[in-house]
């Protein structure tokens, strides 16, 4: 098997509206979608995510781009894929292309997903089959950036209650915490809420907020500190009532087994592209359940192409927890899937008959939306 060629698309969709947090505000997403052809012609998908800053090390958009093009895919155009009787040993064979190429798993996630893609067609076999996707209905709930103005703020959240939400998620900071928190539960008494801290704090000032936290009713706190502040997460263990959920913390499956053997955390946040890509966000998912720690998945800016390697991971049996997929059009103004997937009363219903990823590109839109294009064969 042999990637005939291969294709770089750098795109840029405007949005609705500004998604701020903690430490950055952005009004465009400008995707990577990485497009690739195998001698048979059949085409692959992907897409890395894209953040404005470098959450994690080495990765924003320019060190993207740059590792893509100059290491990454060129080292797959016309390189030999020895095919296994195993899809799963197939994908570690084309991983192994660019095996030198260290880091940079965000990035790789792109061009991983599309092969993934590719390769459901070659073995003709659907992602949900692929990942052991069980659930045919994912429940999700709406995430809401930091306020500008908090009457637009409570109306918002109103507006989610009115189409069904179950549960809000909201994104505080170490500015902007207990006063929003109060303001939202005076208003909305009864209304499941989340935090999302989005690695703000340090544990000084986290834990000066703890008591006014475990006992305003939230189901989960997420991500209060640094990604790599591993002491942090186990001493708040120790004293806080809320069940805590790591997202940037955890980008493997040694991650997880190091918080779980010291009582670090309750619930992973499993974003595919900060684990890598979808089949290591399925891995991570499959040793969860084995070790009674229950997961949820969150989108992260992505497209309608990403989301349809999350619905498949969100529909695996241990995801307990409603999952965060705002619709698409909630914030973006355009798409780029044929009949991309609907959120119905906050519910996305999955079509097990469908082929391969479960959705199909729309060709126009995505040259509608591209402004640079690298082309490798």
């Amino acid at each position: 098997m042999h990637i005939a060629k291969a294709e770089i698309l750098v795109l840029d969709i405007p949005m609705h509206d500004s998604l701020i947090v903690s430490f950055w505000k952005i009004d465009r997403l400008k995707p990577i979608i990485i497009k690739i052809t195998d001698e048979l012609w059949n085409v692959g998908y992907g897409e890395s995510i894209l953040l404005p800053y470098p959450m994690t090390p080495f990765e924003y958009f320019d060190t993207w781009l740059t590792t893509l093009k100059n290491f990454i895919v060129p080292a797959i155009v016309w390189k030999e894929i020895v095919l296994s009787d195993s899809i799963y040993t197939t994908i570690e064979n084309f991983i192994n292309l660019y095996g030198d190429v260290y880091g940079f798993e965000m990035t790789k996630s792109g061009i991983q997903n599309a092969f993934i893609h590719l390769i459901t067609q070659r073995f003709n076999i659907s992602i949900y089959n692929l990942f052991e996707t069980k659930n045919g209905i994912i429940h999700v709930w709406a995430s809401i950036g930091i306020p500008q103005n908090m009457d637009d703020y409570l109306g918002k959240i109103n507006s989610f209650i009115e189409k069904w939400v179950q549960r809000i998620k909201l994104k505080i900071a170490h500015w902007n915490d207990i006063l929003l928190i109060s303001e939202v539960r005076k208003k909305f008494p009864n209304v499941e809420l989340t935090i999302d801290a989005n690695c703000d704090y340090d544990l000084k000032s986290f834990l000066n907020i703890v008591p006014y936290i475990d006992t305003s009713n939230i189901c989960m706190v997420e991500q209060p500190f640094a990604h790599d502040n591993f002491g942090a997460n186990i001493e708040l263990k120790k004293v806080m009532k809320t069940p805590l959920c790591l997202d940037e913390s955890i980008r493997s499956i040694q991650d997880v087994e190091n918080y779980r053997t010291n009582n670090g955390c309750d619930i992973v946040n499993i974003k595919i592209g900060r684990v890598w890509w979808a089949y290591s966000a399925y891995k991570i998912n499959k040793y969860c359940e084995a070790h009674s720690i229950w997961t949820w998945v969150w989108w992260l800016l992505e497209t309608d192409l990403w989301r349809s390697f999350n619905i498949a991971i969100a529909g695996m049996s241990n995801c307990k927890y409603d999952s965060d997929f705002s619709a698409w059009d909630e914030y973006y103004t355009g798409h780029i899937m044929k009949d991309p997937y609907r959120i119905d009363q906050w519910r996305i219903q999955i079509d097990f008959s469908q082929k391969w990823i479960g959705f199909e590109i729309d060709e126009e839109k995505l040259e509608e939306y591209t402004f640079n294009k690298f082309i490798y064969e």
